[in-house]
């Protein structure tokens, strides 16, 4: 299959976007007890991207579309508060099963941890620098 144009790159998207909300749940998880909120949102498959030239993607939403999702997800007083959720254009909406598993999550964020040098303290936060 890695010979159909487009597959390779929609193969790196689908893993950067699982990878991308999975980290967002961990990040959510960790900040609950403060005023920041963290959530994945999917504004939609906006035309002129490198997604739509990638694949054949039939469902479209134009740029304006797109950014309403952004802006809604943060002047909205119905999202005040919402965090550690996935919001797909214009609702909350499951997320990839592998995306909400928490030992998914936590391994990522380790291993994003270890790819910045960074150390973990007791609490689950970035404590700077690792010795390796």
């Amino acid at each position: 299959m890695d010979n159909i144009p487009g597959y390779v790159a929609w193969i790196l998207y689908a893993r950067t976007k699982l990878l991308l909300t999975a980290f967002t749940f961990a990040l959510a998880r960790r900040l609950k007890d403060s005023c920041v909120t963290c959530n994945a949102l999917h504004p939609g498959i906006i035309p002129g991207t490198n997604v739509t030239r990638a694949l054949w993607a039939r469902f479209q939403t134009t740029r304006e579309e797109g950014a309403q999702t952004i802006v809604d997800c943060c002047l909205d007083p119905d999202c005040a508060g919402l965090s550690g959720a996935y919001i797909s254009i214009d609702r909350v909406a499951r997320a990839n099963p592998q995306a909400l598993s928490v030992h998914f999550q936590e391994t990522l964020w380790k291993k994003s941890l270890a790819w910045c040098g960074l150390a973990e303290n007791k609490q689950g936060e970035p404590a700077g620098k690792s010795g390796g």
